[in-house]
């Protein structure tokens, strides 16, 4: 992310989606202002895959169940911005 795409969005992340699907808002949006994507092997990001679901739901089952809620409800938002970003 450079520093002009940063001023040119008052904010980055959309807090409905809880920070699920939020790189492919954030790869949409950037697509769509004329940006572009580049790969560079040597960035290493260590994600906590399900951290903040694992504190409060210790037990796998209810773990899990909580996790695909919010990807269902974060694909939701997804689409509902794909389909409000193709009006404009």
């Amino acid at each position: 992310m450079t520093g002009r795409f940063l001023k040119e969005n008052e904010s980055l992340f959309v807090p409905e989606t809880e920070l699920f699907s939020e790189e492919w808002i954030l790869y949409h949006r950037a697509m769509k202002s004329g940006y572009s994507t580049l790969y560079y092997p040597g960035i290493q990001v260590i994600h906590k895959c399900s951290a903040s679901i694992k504190k409060d739901n210790e037990d796998l089952t209810e773990r899990m169940i909580a996790m695909n809620k919010k990807m269902i409800k974060s694909r939701k938002v997804y689409i509902d911005y794909l389909m409000n970003s193709s009006e404009e």
